[in-house]
């Protein structure tokens, strides 16, 4: 799963919007020279003609390997060069007979239409990387999650599941206000994107809870982390409306997967040991009781 923020795969878009308007600029340009009788131009005969339009120039450049990962973006690369060669072709035929041939004309247009089908492929391709983001926090969201425990769903031991509540959230909203709140979940956000490893994975699960994925880690090593996770959020200053700042704690459940590799048993578990972490005080780390080790909780460091 792809770790891009929602702004970034926007502007992309944005970029690619602009590519793509001056390739009608550049196909009512070749039209032009069709049924005027214009000479074509030099950068539209040479055998790299694809290099040299804007759109051409924009996915050579390294503002579009910014998604280079999209499936899309390759077929539209040679879509796009297979398109020039053959204008190139149709170019040079008609000047030399003086009329427009309809087989290289047809050939022409068909990859012009190849090119349009893949540019708006590529676009839903990046507009799907934002349909599994918060749009609040920049998170992915609980589809992501889904989608992720879905691809993981037989996967082996070594992951351990966390789930992070932020403690008296409601307080929040009703002293300070739902803009503040909102700003309190960013800032949460925030900090727990600062403090997990790359390779964790960390998803809104919903309200004030988030749902973290660390990989290749044991419970000891996990309970570590979100001790840490729970120390920073504790020690962070949230400033709201402006001026006034603000502090707030989150408890923690946490548990490993089982021998299958059951996401979704851990996730049942981890929610048992947060609510045990609420009961017990908040601003703490609950380990999940498992077929190997009884439960723990962590009481907050002094």
């Amino acid at each position: 799963m792809i770790k891009i923020a929602v702004d970034e795969v926007l502007r992309w878009l944005a970029s690619l919007d602009v590519a793509s308007q001056t390739h009608v600029e550049w196909l009512k340009h070749v039209h032009h020279m069709l049924l005027f009788h214009r000479a074509p131009d030099a950068k539209s005969m040479v055998d790299d003609s694809h290099c040299h339009c804007v759109f051409g120039r924009w996915y050579l450049s390294p503002t579009s390997r910014e998604l280079g990962h999209l499936p899309g973006l390759i077929e539209m690369e040679v879509a796009h060069r297979e398109m020039h060669a053959s204008a190139s072709v149709l170019l040079a035929a008609t000047l030399e007979t003086g009329a427009v041939p309809e087989p290289e004309y047809d050939a022409f247009m068909n990859r012009v239409i190849r090119l349009s089908a893949l540019i708006r492929l590529v676009q839903s391709e990046a507009w799907a990387l934002i349909s599994t983001k918060d749009p609040l926090t920049g998170l992915f969201n609980r589809r992501a999650m889904d989608s992720f425990i879905a691809e993981r769903r037989d996967a082996p031991a070594g992951s351990v599941v966390a789930i992070c509540d932020i403690d008296h959230f409601k307080r929040v909203n009703d002293t300070y206000g739902h803009v503040a709140g909102d700003e309190v979940l960013r800032q949460v956000a925030g900090c727990l994107r600062e403090q997990v490893r790359a390779q964790d994975m960390i998803f809104r699960y919903g309200g004030e809870e988030f749902l973290i994925v660390f990989s290749d880690v044991d419970l000891t090593l996990d309970a570590a982390l979100c001790e840490r996770l729970r120390g920073a959020l504790a020690e962070r200053e949230i400033t709201i409306h402006g001026s006034h700042t603000i502090r707030v704690t989150a408890s923690f459940g946490v548990a490993t997967l089982s021998d299958s590799g059951d996401f979704l048993s851990a996730i049942v578990r981890a929610d048992a040991a947060l609510y045990r972490a609420k009961d017990e005080g908040r601003n703490r780390v609950a380990i999940a009781e498992s077929p190997t080790a009884p439960s723990s909780t962590l009481p907050p460091s002094p």
